[in-house]
């Protein structure tokens, strides 16, 4: 089975999103995926909890 590996870019090479973002798109998954960015950033998920979060949508 194939697995989908999510990383963030610092925003240097992609101003204004993150790669989970853009691989997202490809995925039909944006919408879920910016929500997720959203939580994380604003501290209302940790990291685990956005990993868990990103493996349930990708599996």
């Amino acid at each position: 089975m194939a697995r989908l590996h999510l990383f963030d870019l610092d925003g240097t090479l992609l101003p204004g999103t993150s790669a989970s973002v853009e691989i997202s798109r490809q995925l039909g998954l944006e919408a879920e995926t910016v929500a997720l960015d959203r939580a994380i950033s604003s501290g209302l998920i940790g990291p685990p909890e956005y990993a868990t979060q990103v493996h349930t949508l990708c599996a």
